[in-house]
């Protein structure tokens, strides 16, 4: 695709349709806040998030916003999550409205596309998760943590609490 987003650390975001010969500056409306990260819709290039820190201000608000429109506004989507930094976001290519964040005290996930977020598993301390990756073939996310190693857990085990959604057995991050 020729559509590029990018964050940068004194709170800008910027988008490009035509594989960087011009950009447009689309933060109006977000947290004067470093961009942690940037992520597109993998079905949807209009459908944009982007995760925010306060960390150097001080500030525990978490931060996760959407677009629906390639950044012309956002929306806040951090619902109930933990007052600390959010650093990395996924979005699940099998269930989009299914978003996966790592925050300054573990990983979260909601399956509403950020009405309600819950814990991803139970073993993941309360540590800083720094990176997180999928490997969709076999739905395995993996948080990277600052000192405590890296974490594993099956995407289809998580207890899901949505009444819209069927409930599974919970499992270990």
């Amino acid at each position: 695709s020729n559509t590029i987003i990018v964050g940068t650390d004194d709170a800008n975001v910027w988008v490009t349709t035509n594989l960087g010969a011009t950009w447009t500056n689309v933060d109006a409306g977000l947290p004067n806040r470093w961009i942690t990260r940037v992520r597109f819709d993998p079905t949807n290039r209009n459908i944009a998030y982007v995760t925010c820190s306060g960390f150097r201000f001080d500030v525990r608000l978490p931060h996760v916003f959407r677009t629906t429109n390639l950044g012309a506004t956002w929306q806040d989507i951090s619902g109930n999550l933990p007052e600390a930094p959010v650093t990395v976001i996924l979005v699940d290519p099998q269930y989009t409205n299914r978003l996966y964040v790592g925050t300054d005290v573990g990983c979260y996930f909601t399956t509403n596309t950020g009405a309600t977020w819950q814990p991803m598993g139970t073993a993941l301390p309360n540590v800083a998760v720094s990176d997180m990756q999928l490997h969709q073939p076999t739905r395995i996310a993996r948080a990277f943590t600052h000192g405590r190693s890296a974490w594993q857990i099956s995407l289809d085990s998580l207890v899901i609490t949505d009444v819209a959604e069927e409930t599974s057995q919970p499992t270990t991050f």
